[in-house]
């Protein structure tokens, strides 16, 4: 439910500052802070709010990516680079499947969850935040005038 509610609130709030990537980093950060106690708390009322609140503040960060994609891919490239971005999506699940059962062999017992949540959500906002954007030629914001997105950052 958090996951629905934030998918909707926060890119919209990226849309009224026409700024996706600090909104990006934002969600990527959230998602760290609250998977702490999501993973480590014991009662059940907190697990909701904690659910919540990590789904409020990590699921945003998918369609901020997308935007942000559609955007820098520009017009004519938009909907490879947003097809190759749901496939890359895809690809991980499967590759995560593979690796957890690679990780856990024959033990009775899967190896900590957290650290290796947290190593890809680090992982992701390192590449948030040290990536910076490639001018495509036909960049979306440069083609249409209606979008109020600024020239060459997100």
């Amino acid at each position: 439910m958090g996951g629905v509610v934030g998918s909707i609130v926060i890119p919209a709030i990226a849309d009224i500052y026409s700024y996706r990537k600090p909104f990006l980093i934002g969600t990527l950060t959230m998602g760290i802070i609250t998977l702490i106690p999501l993973l480590n708390d014991r009662v059940f009322y907190r697990l909701l709010i904690w659910g919540f609140l990590h789904g409020f503040f990590f699921l945003p960060a998918y369609p901020l990516l997308l935007d942000m994609t559609t955007i820098e891919s520009g017009t004519d490239m938009a909907r490879s680079a947003t097809s190759i971005m749901q496939l890359s999506g895809n690809l991980g699940g499967v590759v995560m499947i593979i690796a957890l059962g690679a990780l856990k062999g024959d033990s009775d017992v899967l190896p900590s969850a957290f650290a290796i949540l947290m190593s890809l959500l680090i992982a992701a906002n390192f590449c948030a935040i040290v990536l910076k954007p490639i001018q495509a030629k036909n960049r979306v914001d440069q083609v249409d005038s209606t979008n109020s997105q600024p020239e060459g950052e997100y």
